[in-house]
């Protein structure tokens, strides 16, 4: 067969090349160098276009003009939003979903935007949602390092025939440096290494960076009271005026001004507005009272307002004596301030709709004068109500492991460090390879290399007689005499030849290779350093790459019953090892006593050391089954520590599930209380229309 021509080979290399550069350039994302991101819509605030489950490819542009539908990050939400641009403020953008009835709180900058729709691929979360399942990504790269092994296998074998049949290929006796196990050996080890990250970049990629929690955000109402007056100047009076915290002589006084300053303070971003007035309320102990308007109601804006009124005090006592002379009752009376402000707006994009009812400035009143409250350890005179609004705060969402937890972000760093790395590694590898130099070979480092797995080291052989050796005419006659019966093939190194040689029931089959002059005084060494690294080959382990990731109860279910079923396995087996170890115990027993009953008899050399022999094995196999025993029962205990691990992994997610059903519910009862204050706010308001009307 024809290998293809250098020039197909630069033209199948270009083409390849440009379909991996147009890929790159249209589809890599901007952690990877490119520039188009992937976004996941959730929700109906873009319905009909858009639903849940939709992927849609987006892409910067120069310019952005109105009408173009945007995704941007929210740093309100800590999330990317995908609206239409409905208009400009300067240089922020304001944005509004199609099936919204409100704009967006959050105006974003030009910084903000990631770029315009390019490409829109409906219901894409469901076609490759188990694709971003743990168990599914797992699944997929043990089946990629099959796939690749198993290539690499197939590429070894095929590599040993071509050597292996003269005619074809390159010459047998020349070869690269890097022998094809080397390559094979290379390539399960940099897919072992980069399906892995890869894993981890998928998985990282298809989460959120951020998770939204719940959380309070605080805010508080301020008033402080004060009055003030002109007055008659004496004794009371030194300096002809009346001050926050004087008591009011009614015959020295005739109006009071009374003042409330209202203040909102929130440390996050708010808009507020109100309606706020003020009334004096006059009490007496009778269960009389009546009203004055100091201030008619009002809008404010912004979080501050003053309410001011003036009260006449020079008529109280008049209204006093017709009181008692109507009534022939007379008692304690009162005076309280008694403000009414309602505050609405947003506090970090939440609506607020909630009242200010401080508690009521409180004057003694008598027939000569007004007695303001005591001054104590706190000023009676300052009234705070303090309040909370429910938020979502994001949060760097993280990655469940069984042993650890891992940010995305981080994860998503390390994932695309590791495959920039594990690439290079692997493109050097490739490099030295191609740019390896070519090399002769021997005839013994070859079998070396190829039969290394049936080859015995040995110092020497012992020649039979000539009936009974059999020279062969090739080593792979002789590799297929060793499977025909089972036999390992025993190598002889001497400085003139190589033998190699199958010995079974008295016949030794023997091939011998004969030393090249030029290379004799190196094969020893050459033929020990390759049965080394074929020895080393042939008894390291495979390696087995696992990932697992169980964020759900489900899988952690799954990992419980796997690990009942093969603790169940391994008590069965346990106990059979158990029966065996028994059974040994009994054949030992048996062996000893037919010795013992057999030495009163009379025997020659032969049969005793056949006696001896028999009971040696009878005490290998007892031995045997006492440590494949012990072996059994630490796999038992393993098998238990794996099962209350996962058993403890189950509850912990059974915990976490509890938690995040109460927040639901807690959530669900705020938003109830928020809705029912809207609806009594809607109620209020239409009455009052209704009697202004």
């Amino acid at each position: 067969m024809r290998s293809p021509s250098p020039a197909k080979k630069l033209a199948a290399g270009a083409i390849a090349l440009a379909v991996c550069a147009s890929a790159w350039f249209c589809l890599a994302p901007p952690t990877l160098g490119g520039s188009t991101t992937y976004v996941f819509t959730d929700g109906t605030s873009m319905q009909p276009h858009f639903h849940t489950g939709d992927l849609v490819l987006v892409r910067p542009r120069a310019t952005y003009r109105l009408g173009d539908i945007v995704a941007y990050h929210s740093h309100m939400l800590g999330t990317i939003v995908l609206h239409r641009i409905i208009g400009r403020d300067g240089p922020r953008y304001i944005f509004k979903g199609d099936n919204n009835n409100f704009v967006d709180p959050e105006h974003p900058t030009r910084d903000q935007l990631i770029g315009a729709i390019w490409l829109h691929v409906p219901g894409a979360a469901k076609r490759f949602g188990p694709l971003r399942k743990p168990a599914t990504v797992a699944l997929l790269v043990e089946l990629g390092v099959l796939l690749l092994g198993g290539g690499a296998f197939t590429q070894q074998r095929r590599r040993r025939r071509r050597r292996a049949d003269p005619g074809e290929g390159r010459p047998p006796g020349r070869r690269r440096v890097p022998t094809g196990e080397w390559v094979g050996g290379l390539v399960t080890l940099g897919s072992g290494v980069l399906l892995p990250l890869v894993a981890l970049a998928v998985v990282a990629y298809n989460r959120p960076a951020t998770t939204l929690v719940p959380a309070t955000v605080p805010y508080k109402q301020t008033g402080s009271f004060s009055y003030s007056a002109g007055a008659v100047w004496g004794a009371a009076y030194p300096h002809g005026r009346l001050a926050t915290g004087d008591p009011v002589f009614l015959r020295l006084v005739h109006t009071v001004d009374v003042r409330l300053a209202y203040r909102f303070q929130s440390a996050a971003q708010h808009s507020v507005e109100g309606t706020a007035s003020l009334d004096a309320r006059i009490e007496a102990s009778n269960g009389w009272r009546t009203t004055i308007q100091l201030q008619r109601p009002r809008r404010f804006a912004g979080d501050s307002a003053v309410l001011a009124g003036m009260l006449s005090v020079r008529s109280l006592p008049a209204l006093l004596r017709r009181l008692e002379t109507s009534t022939d009752v007379s008692g304690s009376y009162t005076l309280t301030i008694v403000p009414h402000i309602r505050v609405q707006g947003t506090v970090a994009g939440v609506p607020l709709n909630v009242p200010f009812a401080p508690a009521p400035l409180s004057f003694t009143l008598n027939a000569g004068e007004l007695q303001p409250p005591p001054v104590g350890t706190k000023s009676p005179f300052s009234r705070s109500t303090p309040g909370t609004v429910p938020v979502s705060k994001p949060q760097p969402a993280t990655l469940s492991f069984k042993v650890a937890h891992l940010s995305v972000a981080k994860a998503r760093v390390i994932s695309e460090r590791g495959i920039a790395a594990a690439l290079c590694a692997l493109f050097g590898c490739a490099l030295a390879f191609l740019l390896a130099p070519v090399r002769r070979e021997d005839e013994p480092t070859g079998i070396q290399h190829r039969y290394g797995r049936w080859l015995i080291p040995v110092a020497r052989v012992l020649q039979p007689a000539e009936r009974q050796l059999v020279e062969v005419a090739g080593m792979e006659a002789l590799v297929k005499i060793a499977e025909r019966y089972d036999r390992m093939i025993l190598h002889e190194a001497n400085d003139r030849s190589d033998v190699f040689s199958v010995a079974d029931d008295g016949v030794l089959y023997r091939y011998i290779v004969v030393a090249e002059p030029e290379v004799s005084s190196h094969r020893r060494t050459t033929s020990q350093a390759q049965r080394l690294t074929a020895d080393y080959r042939r008894r390291r382990p495979m390696l087995r790459f696992r990932f697992k990731l169980e964020a759900v109860r489900r899988l952690r279910e799954q990992a419980e019953t796997s690990a009942k079923e093969s603790y169940a396995r391994e008590l069965a087996l346990g106990r059979t090892r158990d029966a065996a170890l028994a059974e040994a115990d009994t054949r030992l027993a048996a062996a000893r006593s037919g010795q013992s009953s057999a030495a009163a008899r009379p025997a020659d050399g032969a049969d005793l050391r056949a006696r001896q022999a028999f009971v040696e094995r009878r005490e290998l196999e007892r031995t045997i089954a006492d440590l494949d025993s012990r072996a059994q029962a630490e796999r038992i205990e393993v098998g238990r520590e794996q099962l209350t691990d996962a058993a403890r992994d189950r509850e912990t997610v059974e915990r976490l599930k509890e938690r995040q059903q109460r927040a639901h519910a807690l959530a669900s009862e705020r938003t109830e209380h928020r809705l029912l204050e809207d609806i009594g706010l809607a109620i209020h308001l239409r009455r009052r229309r209704r009697d202004a009307a």
